[in-house]
């Protein structure tokens, strides 16, 4: 039932997988456009970025996948928000309230998308349990669906 569009800069372009409901649209869209398909989506799912920053300003639906923020301090007059935050146990950092400007200021570790590795991402941006995040979406959708 679901279409899949990918937006972010350039450097999102390695994240993204081939998928035959998946469009693949980081490092195509400008973030003006980007914003404009946020608004008007059936949800939008995505870390602490510019695209789910801009979403807030929407009703949609969103999942921000937290990492240096908490929901207090982020997500927490939100409509339709359903924050996840990481899992401590995996990333004990987190929240670290602070902005990382060098790969030195944060835990990293090494993630394999489709047999694909990508290096060097911080700890608690891998550290949402995946079952969560699937139950979520399942929640909001499951709304979309009785509306």
């Amino acid at each position: 039932d679901s279409v899949i569009i990918t937006v972010g800069g350039p450097e999102s372009i390695p994240m993204q997988v081939q998928h035959p409901q998946i469009i693949p649209l980081a490092g195509q869209w400008d973030i003006r456009r980007s914003f404009a398909l946020a608004s008007k989506s059936d949800l939008v799912i995505g870390p602490e970025s510019a695209i789910v920053n801009g979403a807030s300003c929407f009703d949609v639906p969103k999942i921000c996948l937290l990492s240096h923020s908490s929901k207090n301090n982020l997500t927490k007059y939100w409509t339709n928000n359903y924050s996840l935050e990481p899992d401590t146990e995996v990333a004990p950092c987190y929240p670290c309230h602070q902005l990382h400007y060098s790969l030195e200021s944060c835990p990293l570790v090494d993630l394999d998308i489709d047999g694909r590795s990508i290096s060097n991402l911080p700890r608690c941006t891998t550290a949402v349990d995946p079952d969560r995040l699937y139950n979520t979406i399942e929640t909001v959708y499951t709304k979309w669906l009785n509306r």
